[in-house]
């Protein structure tokens, strides 16, 4: 690209453009926008609903039941608010009479006990 210097015979080329159209969201429009979040309803429905998963948790007896859900957890992110349940229901199943028989379920225990820090080994 090269500008225009004033020197006869150098061009000047005009820089592309994407053709971006304007943003609609000035501060008006955001300003606008209202929550009708208050941690008094919302915070006791929260302890609420970690109450219920706790009762859950501990009222699961199938081993695969309960390690999906530890998974589930995980996945979704909300399981630091379970790290005591889920360290009881780990540490159960880290018994050599506790192993599961089939395939999934073993993979998945494996995968939950390394990942929380219980010393398995493959063999």
């Amino acid at each position: 690209m090269t500008f225009d210097d004033g020197e006869p015979g150098n061009e000047v080329m005009e820089r592309r453009s994407a053709g971006h159209l304007p943003t609609v969201w000035d501060a008006q429009l955001v300003n606008s926008f209202t929550s009708p979040y208050s941690y008094e309803s919302h915070g006791t429905r929260l302890e609420e609903l970690k109450q219920d998963v706790r009762k859950l948790l501990v009222s699961m007896k199938e081993l695969r039941q309960q390690l999906d859900l530890i998974s589930i957890m995980q996945r979704l992110g909300v399981c630091y608010h379970f790290e005591k349940e889920i360290k009881t229901i780990l540490a159960n199943v880290d018994h050599p009479n506790n192993f599961a028989t089939d395939l999934y379920t073993v993979a998945l225990q494996f995968r939950l006990l390394r990942q929380n820090g219980f010393s398995i080994t493959t063999g």
